[in-house]
């Protein structure tokens, strides 16, 4: 199983709480198609050409009132 975040903290804690060589964890920045590569070449690496499954569930939140006035200005590029 993989486990990919930005936040290594976070990251790390939840490698640790399912358990450690259970879960491989990197760093991935789902907006970059290059993050994406690397994550997939180093986990098929780790385990040995395998991938199943993906799950991606990533999301960015902004703390405010639902569609705040400029909330689309500050989306990131690759949502325009």
């Amino acid at each position: 199983m993989g486990a990919y975040d930005l936040a290594d903290d976070f990251g790390w804690t939840t490698t640790e709480n399912l358990g450690r060589g259970k879960v491989y964890f990197g760093s991935l920045n789902v907006t970059d198609p290059e993050s994406w590569t690397k994550a997939l070449e180093d986990f098929t690496s780790h385990t040995g050409g395998s991938l199943d499954v993906v799950v991606n569930n990533a999301g960015i939140l902004y703390a405010g009132p639902f569609m705040e006035e400029g909330s689309f200005e500050r989306a990131p590029p690759s949502w325009t």
